[in-house]
């Protein structure tokens, strides 16, 4: 069993995010809608470094929060949004994968942690083949 707690409101005021986003009620919650939750980068070089784009809307009433993205390991690294986005807009989630010391069939977890009511994380998968060089 697993079981994660923080306190969200603290960490993010101190990024400049207001409270009435962090702390509000069922209807002022956001939701994230991505083009696509799996993603496969294919075949590629051991070595070679792949950047991938997880493109995503806010679908909910609210501005959507990105609070944290958390990587399956050191070989991935993210770049995100860290301001509210409004409802309906579009944006993106850029992640890339360092393939150095890898071979064979990879697959990669993104979990990523936003200010949604049901549902306050989404998980993205990253797959694709190493070639030994």
């Amino acid at each position: 069993m697993l079981i994660l707690s923080c306190d969200r409101t603290k960490k993010y005021q101190s990024q400049g995010i207001d409270k009435a986003y962090i702390d509000t009620d069922t209807n002022n919650y956001a939701n994230i809608l991505f083009d696509d939750e799996e993603m496969n980068f294919g075949k590629i070089k051991e070595g070679e470094k792949v950047k991938v784009i997880y493109k995503f809307m806010n679908s909910g009433p609210s501005p959507l929060i990105i609070y944290d993205v958390k990587l399956g390991c050191g070989c991935t690294s993210a770049d995100w949004r860290k301001t509210p986005l409004e409802v309906k807009m579009r944006d993106s989630l850029t992640v890339i994968f360092d393939s150095t010391h890898k071979q064979g069939k990879q697959m990669k977890s993104i979990v990523v942690f936003y200010n949604g009511y049901k549902s306050k994380f989404k998980v993205l998968t990253l797959t694709g083949i190493i070639n030994k060089i």
